[in-house]
């Protein structure tokens, strides 16, 4: 009924972030269907990528449960947390055409190491596309709200200058997706160029 995907196989313990990506299978005639992520301690997340309705409680909100369909989510550590095997649990509740309550969890393992055991990370290139994607129509969709302005990364990224996030979305010599946090959203578009985005 869940399926949920990550972009890496692994999270840096200092300035980690990573994507989910969470698909659902068509559930029926029910009611108040909605999709809960609880994150192991020292992990937060933003609000999901998708545009999906998040209620008080964050919960993501299922408005067309015969549909199937997913959403993305951004994982990331706001300081250095410990290395190990940790869990995200997601979960999705129901209300059955009865009114009878249902609760499936779906456990995902995912392991937190720090930055020197990172290089056999795997990368699931299709969540990684997608979520390319998600961001280039953010763009092209953008409004006077949206302040954006190009620099050179040959000419002002340095090596040691280039974020640990960078570095991990890389593929074929081009940076995918580099961080976001809160309101503030990094890019880039090409291998040539690198794009701020900061949403008033």
């Amino acid at each position: 009924m869940l399926t949920v995907r990550m972009a890496k196989s692994k999270l840096e313990n200092e300035e980690g972030m990573n994507h989910l990506w969470v698909q659902f299978k068509p559930i029926g005639n029910v009611e108040n269907a909605r999709i809960q992520i609880i994150l192991p301690c020292g992990l937060f997340r933003n609000h999901n990528l998708s545009s999906f309705y998040e209620n008080e409680a964050g919960e993501i909100v299922i408005f067309e449960p015969n549909v199937s369909d997913g959403f993305f989510i951004e994982v990331y550590t706001r300081e250095p947390v410990s290395c190990g095997i940790n869990t995200i649990v997601v979960i999705l509740a129901y209300n059955n055409e009865e009114g009878e309550f249902f609760r499936f969890e779906h456990i995902v393992p995912l392991e937190i190491v720090e930055e020197d055991d990172m290089n056999d990370v795997n990368l699931d290139e299709a969540v990684v596309t997608r979520i390319k994607e998600l961001y280039q129509d953010q763009l092209g969709n953008s409004n006077q709200n949206l302040n954006v302005f190009n620099i050179s990364k040959k000419n002002s990224l340095h090596p040691e200058q280039s974020s640990d996030l960078e570095k991990k979305y890389r593929i074929d010599g081009e940076v995918t997706l580099l961080k976001t946090y809160h309101e503030e959203r990094e890019l880039t578009i090409n291998g040539d160029d690198l794009t701020f985005i900061h949403l008033s």
